[in-house]
């Protein structure tokens, strides 16, 4: 069950916000079965809700590198590949449009001390004026890659 935002934050209150909304949908590991869970891809519009209410200053969200993909899908429930990352894209644009700069990356996890090499997507979004700086990797055996 997803909380009522309102109830649990004044506006301004959090500083910062980590989601991870649900990337099985969107994951290329689901074995390319067609996509059939519309809830399921709708949790990052969930994220919004709380951006919106709380007005963090920082938004960190991790997901999937396929995640970048999100779009329409057509009635056997895959993608349109023609408007591939078309959802993405809006999703992206609503959050700007509350103010906040956006970014994203994939990234290795290992780089970063994390025992596995799987890649993930992290979306950054600050409000105002601060700009986005991503960490160097830690544990990388190509830094400057």
């Amino acid at each position: 069950m997803v909380s009522n935002p309102y109830r649990i934050f004044k506006e301004f209150e959090l500083d910062a916000l980590w989601a991870s909304p649900s990337c099985t949908t969107h994951s290329d590991a689901r074995g390319g079965r067609p996509i059939d869970q519309d809830q399921d891809r709708a949790t990052p519009w969930c994220v919004m809700r709380w951006i919106e209410a709380c007005k963090p200053l920082y938004v960190f969200i991790e997901n999937v590198p396929s995640f970048v993909k999100w779009g329409p899908v057509n009635s056997r429930g895959n993608v349109i590949k023609s408007r591939e990352g078309e959802t993405f894209h809006a999703w992206v644009n609503a959050i700007r449009a509350l103010g906040y700069t956006v970014e994203w990356k994939v990234l290795c996890v290992a780089d970063f001390g994390d025992p596995t090499t799987r890649e993930r997507l992290f979306v950054c979004a600050v409000r105002g004026k601060r700009r986005i700086v991503w960490p160097n990797p830690t544990h990388s055996k190509d830094p400057d890659a």
